[in-house]
């Protein structure tokens, strides 16, 4: 075979085993990628005699090095961090002064650090409150890191965003490192890993499925994105799919989801990968690890399933605390939509392209058609019939599950609405039957807390056959699954006992799913019965021609099970953020997450003032000529008008946070000519582009450039220097009245005698409007204006609570024109 030159083959194609080349040359050839099919058959063609040996595809894929487990020793016998290690780092001289030139000690993170060290020592939860500047991740990083080498035991570093992690991991850990091994022997051997949740890393079981011939059932572009897969996987160290970026591909990005490791599907130690799997890697790794780097969601998924995800610890630091609440709700919710109906059923009915790695692919190769099955040919034909029959059930589940949603997206058909709540309630006008409990009676609201009979919109008797239908199929699912699990173990029971492995991964799989069936109705029924009077229930309408909705619950107060789950179960929980104090204490968090029902260990707190210098750096002027928002259209179109004159006067270099998607949108579509014309491009949140690359591309400013962002963009986004000077607070950040959960805990609130505006309303408003702010000031160097375009600050008797949350002085300007002028004099400095 001739040989191509060296130069044809990309030096990322140069080293790929040979495996790969001819799977992507295979999926590569019919994409159109006419590029990228020649480079890898150029590749294909150089490796096609030094790598002729015959192994199998995943040899290569290294196995994971298993840790020791550890368990918890007696917390008496743990070794405190002294005051003077922590001083070792960070006073005057310390490591820190050592590694930097120019170093300047920030007293507020010295005291932080203390403090954190503290907490641990005396195993008491902490509250720790760092403005911007502080350096709060190292404040905490350190005593944590000293405390876990001296005590051999893992700590849990839990973020909101994988944005934190990843500057933890890369940033912050190496720095501290560097700092330990000036002060501690063996400091430089700290060791820290990421861990994420199982979906994020690819299971190699599912992509071996494609790997050996499922990929030929992929469309053109889907197989082109395979191509680039099988190239990313052949290399990944750790197979974490975060870090996967086609470069030519447009295919269905969804394939990556199914190739995500899934609890519901993942077989254990009975897998053939599960040695290799990138999932037990990651865990094998934390294992051994000082510091596990993890997200909230992973933590209170390790708490209602303790040592299922992370190893034993008994310390979690919390950063950006302020999002505890919301990230505990989201954990013991639940919810059920068609999309997720569609991929239970893609388990027992796959559609094309989705047959590799499914159940009946895996009973059809590794039972009906294995060669250690040894079926006799009626054995064959009634095992061939039962997996049609579960390929029959999977398409009827898909299609009851489809009217099942339709159905309940009627309740839509008299409201513009996007969420209803409902509930179920003891129905008085119908007896109970002998010894049975009270009848319930379905309620809608479709108006604040109104309630109205449901079946008035959508008949009982509708919704109930339809629920029927669902559960008909769910009971038939599990019944043939049980068939096809008790076919497998009397072959497997039969067969010797170096073969009986062979089943058992088949085995497991079928039992994994009738799971999933059972659990779906079980969580079917709890959905839909809605009488959990510390739940809400609501229904959320779904896009698309279908009108169909989603069931979901959530709890009303996730306090108690903060309390039962964590604290009991931990001896210090630190939580540090910029933003958890409302009028100067820390009363609402307490409440909100449950710490006021901590009895037997001390809750401190504690603030670290940020060292920036606002008001030589910024200041916040209040547009109070703005007419007001329920003039609708007058409102959209003055902001938009001030916002021109405010991104013209700064050249771009501009942030604009919105509470509304609708407001943002009608001041884009205004603004965005305009400003072209004046050499200024418009970046507007979109699904198409993420948070992070919008970030990325406005800090980069190629040209001068506004971003328009809303609820993600007010934390998080890091813009330090020229390319942000102008920020503006399109509207005081209040939660939406219409988010059905907000509601019921309003209306919990008020029920108790409280108010639900001072109790919850503002304070989530006033500690979002802080999270705004820090946006703009991110470093000593930096300078700027902050507009606040809602006049509600100065007239309003919660205004003045806005106003002192701040670092700043706000300035009240009458006319477009005195703000202005302002601004003008701000940047002409």
């Amino acid at each position: 075979m001739p040989r191509r030159a060296a130069s044809a083959v990309p030096p990322a194609l140069a080293n790929l085993p040979l495996w790969a080349l001819e799977v992507m040359a295979s999926c590569a050839r019919g994409s159109g990628a006419s590029a990228l099919a020649a480079q890898v058959e150029a590749a294909r063609t150089e490796r096609f005699f030094e790598d002729a040996q015959e192994e199998a595809w995943y040899a290569r894929f290294p196995q994971a090095v298993r840790s020791p487990s550890r368990d918890l020793t007696a917390p008496e016998s743990w070794q405190p961090v002294s005051p003077e290690s922590i001083d070792a780092v960070f006073g005057e001289g310390g490591a820190l002064a050592r590694i930097f030139d120019r170093y300047e000690p920030r007293a507020g993170q010295a005291a932080m650090a203390h403090q954190a060290a503290d907490a641990l020592n005396a195993r008491c939860h902490l509250l720790a409150e760092a403005g911007t500047g502080v350096g709060k991740s190292l404040a905490y990083l350190v005593p944590c890191a000293l405390w876990s080498l001296k005590n051999a035991l893992p700590i849990v570093i839990s973020t909101n965003t994988r944005n934190l992690q990843s500057q933890l991991i890369q940033k912050d850990v190496p720095l501290v490192r560097r700092v330990l091994d000036e002060v501690l022997p063996g400091g430089a051997a700290l060791k820290a890993v990421v861990l994420k949740g199982r979906n994020n890393y690819l299971c190699l079981k599912r992509f071996g499925a494609f790997v050996e011939g499922g990929f030929e059932s992929l469309n053109e572009a889907d197989a082109l994105l395979f191509a680039e897969l099988t190239a990313w996987a052949a290399a990944t160290e750790d197979g974490d799919l975060d870090a996967f970026r086609p470069a030519h591909a447009s295919g269905d990005m969804g394939l990556l989801r199914y190739l995500g490791c899934k609890a519901e599907e993942c077989t254990g130690k009975r897998c053939r990968f599960h040695n290799r799997c990138f999932l037990q890697r990651a865990r094998q790794a934390a294992q051994g690890a000082h510091l596990v780097i993890v997200n909230h969601a992973l933590v209170f998924a390790e708490l209602q399933n303790p040592g299922s995800l992370l190893p034993p610890h008994a310390q979690v630091v919390f950063d950006e605390a302020h999002n505890l609440e919301a990230a505990a709700t989201s954990s013991f919710s639940e919810e059920l939509s068609p999309a997720g109906l569609y991929e239970l059923c893609q388990r027992l009915a796959p559609s094309r392209g989705r047959e590799a790695g499914s159940l009946l692919y895996q009973a059809r190769t590794g039972f009906v058609d294995a060669e250690g099955a040894a079926l006799s040919a009626a054995e064959r034909a009634e095992a061939i019939a039962l997996l049609a029959d579960l390929r029959a059930c999977g398409v009827a589940l898909a299609k009851a599950g489809k009217a099942l949603f339709e159905t309940l997206g009627r309740f839509f058909e008299r409201t513009p609405e996007t969420t209803l709540r409902y509930r179920s309630v003891p129905d008085g006008e119908r007896p109970p039957a002998a010894g049975a409990p009270a009848p319930l009676r379905r309620e809608i609201c479709y108006t604040r807390s109104v309630f109205v009979p449901a079946g008035d919109a959508v008949p009982e008797a509708d919704l109930a056959a339809c629920r029927d239908a669902v559960a008909q199929e769910l009971t038939r699912g599990v019944q043939l699954l049980k068939r096809l699990e008790a076919s497998i173990e009397a072959k497997a029971s039969a067969a010797p006992p170096a073969g009986q492995s062979a089943f058992e991964d088949v085995q497991t799989a079928a039992s994994k799913v009738r799971e999933g069936l059972e659990g779906f109705g079980a969580a079917l029924d709890l959905l839909l019965r809605g009488d959990d009077g510390e739940r809400v229930y609501w229904l959320a309408r779904l896009p698309g021609k279908e009108r169909a909705a989603a069931l979901c619950a959530s709890p009303l107060d996730i306090s108690a099970p903060m309390a039962n789950l964590l604290y009991a179960a931990k001896e210090s929980v630190l939580f540090s953020s910029a933003t958890l104090r409302i009028r100067n204490d820390f009363e609402h968090i307490r409440r909100r997450l449950g710490l006021t029902l901590v009895k037997d260990r001390e809750v401190r707190d504690f603030v670290a003032e940020s060292p920036f210098d606002y008001p030589g750096q910024c200041c916040v002027a209040v547009a109070d000529f703005l007419p007001e928002l329920e003039r609708g259209q007058d409102y959209a179109l003055e902001l938009s008008r001030l916002m021109y004159c405010l991104f013209t006067e700064a050249n771009g270099r501009s942030l604009a946070l919105f509470t509304s998607y609708e407001m943002l949108q009608s001041c884009a579509e205004r603004l965005r000519p305009h400003l072209a014309a004046k050499g200024i491009d418009l970046l507007v949140q979109s699904s198409t582009l993420g948070r992070d690359a919008m970030t990325a591309r406005f800090r980069a400013q190629e040209r001068p450039t506004v971003l328009f962002g809303t609820q993600s963009f007010w934390e998080g986004v890091d813009v330090v220097g020229d390319a942000l000077s102008c920020l503006v607070i399109a509207r005081l950040p209040f939660e939406n009245c219409g988010d059905p959960l907000f509601q019921a805990r309003c209306e919990k609130i008020e029920a108790a005698g409280g108010s639900s505006f001072a109790e919850l309303a503002l304070p989530q408003a006033i500690i979002r409007f802080r999270q705004g702010f820090g946006r703009l000031i991110r470093s000593r160097q930096d300078r700027g204006v902050v507009v606040v375009a809602d006049g509600r600050i100065l007239r309003k008797s919660y205004g003045t609570v806005f106003a002192r949350a701040l670092p700043v002085r706000i300035e009240a300007m009458a006319s477009r024109r005195a703000l202005l002028a302002r601004v003008k004099g701000l940047f002409a400095r």
